[in-house]
């Protein structure tokens, strides 16, 4: 089986869903990212379209133009109660490590599966994996039936230290998830602000264009030149967070696919649903700052027969 992995452009199937950036150098300068790209969107617009229930149509055609909508007071008063009182009452419980391993740490990480712990979170699966809404909206926005699939909840609680002079997140890098369709969904469980590093999206950054291919051209051979240890990738198309080194769009890429930011700040009980082929990040956080948030992953959807197979 290793020697299968290494046979060029089949590499990424040993995922369990398909991943950004794959490949040699010289696989993606032949256009390897590109076939990726303009593949899986076909195969996407070749799905059927599907309407969302009524009060929620409004923010469906958000969802689908901009690939980014905010849905204030989601839940009842009375569900929200409930979501909320499950995590008030294993919160400190929650476990906080560092966000990514360095060997300075300033942005500190507790994450939980709720799907791992269903006994302590009935209500909050119930109303929230089995929410009609949330999978109407993952329905519309992907192009797909998802009777037959669940999205992965899990707690992602965020703090930064009370060192201001050190940023290790490399999350509040401007990036996309990967390069097709793909649903996230956030429920704030407190308060998100500009400085606790409530949520960005750029509007529309979700749709392609002769622009974002030459992108995703020119960032995945950089993505596999650092990732061979290259030293001669511009340094306008750097970043670093801690120890971390990140390849990131250039301003001139920015210019050309007209990306905007938008900062999502919100009370608790505001939904985030999001559409994460778009380009997005996590604000900064100014010192000592908390953010609190349920996430709903669609991600499982893209997991096939063949590379849960290859993958077991």
């Amino acid at each position: 089986m290793s020697f299968i992995r290494k046979i060029p452009f089949i590499s990424g199937l040993f995922q369990t869903s398909p991943p950004y950036h794959t490949g040699k150098v010289w696989e993606n300068k032949v256009g390897l990212q590109l076939v990726r790209v303009i593949g899986r969107n076909f195969l996407h617009n070749l799905g059927s379209r599907r309407k969302v229930s009524e009060p929620y149509t409004q923010y469906a055609k958000i969802l689908e133009a901009e690939g980014v909508v905010e849905i204030p007071q989601f839940l009842s008063q009375e569900d929200w109660a409930k979501v909320r009182g499950e995590y008030d009452a294993y919160k400190s419980k929650l476990v906080f490590e560092a966000y990514k391993p360095s060997g300075k740490v300033s942005m500190m990480a507790a994450r939980l599966s709720l799907d791992k712990h269903p006994q302590d979170f009935p209500e909050t699966i119930r109303i929230m994996r089995d929410n009609k809404i949330l999978k109407e909206m993952a329905e519309m926005a992907l192009k797909k039936d998802m009777s037959k699939y669940k999205p992965t909840l899990s707690y992602l609680v965020l703090h930064k230290d009370d060192n201001d002079e050190y940023d290790d997140d490399i999350e509040n890098i401007l990036h996309a998830d990967v390069h097709y369709p793909t649903v996230k969904c956030f429920l704030y469980l407190g308060e998100a602000t500009k400085a606790n590093g409530a949520y960005i999206y750029a509007k529309g950054s979700h749709k392609l264009s002769a622009s974002r291919l030459s992108y995703e051209y020119n960032m995945s051979v950089r993505v596999a030149k650092l990732k061979r240890g290259d030293k001669d990738i511009p340094a306008k198309y750097l970043d670093k967070r801690g120890s971390i080194v990140r390849n990131i769009m250039s301003e001139e890429q920015r210019k050309a696919m007209g990306v905007v930011e938008t900062q999502f700040v919100g009370p608790g009980n505001t939904l985030i649903v999001t559409n994460n082929i778009g380009f997005h990040r996590r604000g900064e956080f100014e010192p000592n700052q908390t953010r609190e948030t349920l996430l709903v992953n669609f991600r499982s959807v893209e997991s096939s027969k063949l590379r849960k197979f290859l993958n077991k």
